[in-house]
């Protein structure tokens, strides 16, 4: 997966894998040097791999109403020699679906996962369900799952998207902002932004408080992240400038999708 990244200074190394900087941390206190390398997506490569991690669960960037539901299902396949933690099959779909979602269904690999991977004997869609309520993300599970049946027809059954089928509202913004046939055409007009699915997360949970607080930490995030992402020196008013285009971003892309919809 490509990165952009340039392996300037290792930080570190473990099992040949070396850290990746981007240069945008130096000159940042240790605390917000940490944070930036615990907190926002650290980067390891080794040869051709590159890994990129996430602390976010399931890729939302709010904490799971029940994380130890999550947790308690995680079980371990040998993979290489190495035993790697993996999640339960109810928390992979809803994860894959996601996923893809983050990205605006731009590839055909994420989806052609989706379709495979509901395939699988013995995968729970009562738990998915449950899951999916609890967690307020039904609508972006139901779409991916709706998108890979449309490409390829029967490969989720009729009763798992009933189930999961969205509000009218959230069914409206779905299309809104990925139309179907633009998706099976792979003529995608805008790609938005990767927090989309915390956004229906959301409004499945229906906390206003939760709502504005995790807003406001997209719109408005560390400084040392700002810096180090974007390889902006930390005293620069290029942050400020950064965060005026994250407030402005969402209004600018949803403006262009309705103008094309004209």
């Amino acid at each position: 997966m490509g990165s952009g990244l340039t392996p300037n200074k290792p930080r570190h190394s473990c099992r040949g894998f070396e850290g990746l900087t981007r240069g945008g941390e130096d000159g940042l206190a240790d605390e917000e040097r940490q944070l930036v390398l615990r907190t926002y997506s650290p980067y390891f490569r080794k040869g051709d791999l590159l890994l990129e991690v996430h602390y976010d669960t399931l890729g939302l960037q709010v904490p799971l109403v029940s994380g130890e539901d999550l947790w308690d299902g995680v079980r371990a396949v040998e993979i290489g020699g190495f035993s790697i933690p993996v999640l339960a099959p109810e928390y992979e779909i809803c994860h894959l679906c996601l996923h893809v979602m983050q990205h605006s269904y731009g590839r055909l690999l994420w989806l052609t996962d989706i379709a495979e991977f509901v395939s699988r004997p013995g995968l729970d869609w009562g738990k998915v369900h449950s899951v999916c309520r609890r967690e307020g993300i039904g609508a972006p599970v139901y779409y991916g799952l709706f998108l890979a049946d449309r490409l390829w027809p029967g490969a989720v059954a009729p009763d798992v998207l009933s189930g999961l089928k969205p509000g009218f509202l959230q069914r409206i913004l779905l299309k809104l902002f990925w139309p179907e046939d633009k998706v099976r055409s792979r003529r995608l007009p805008l790609f938005f932004p990767f927090f989309m699915p915390t956004f229906f997360a959301l409004i499945g949970r229906k906390d206003a408080g939760l709502f504005i607080r995790t807003i406001f930490r997209i719109l408005f995030p560390p400084r040392a992240w700002v810096a180090h992402y974007y390889a902006i020196k930390p005293g620069s008013l290029r942050i400020v400038g950064h965060y005026i285009w994250r407030i402005q971003r969402p209004f600018v892309l949803i403006a262009r999708r309705l103008l094309r919809l004209g």
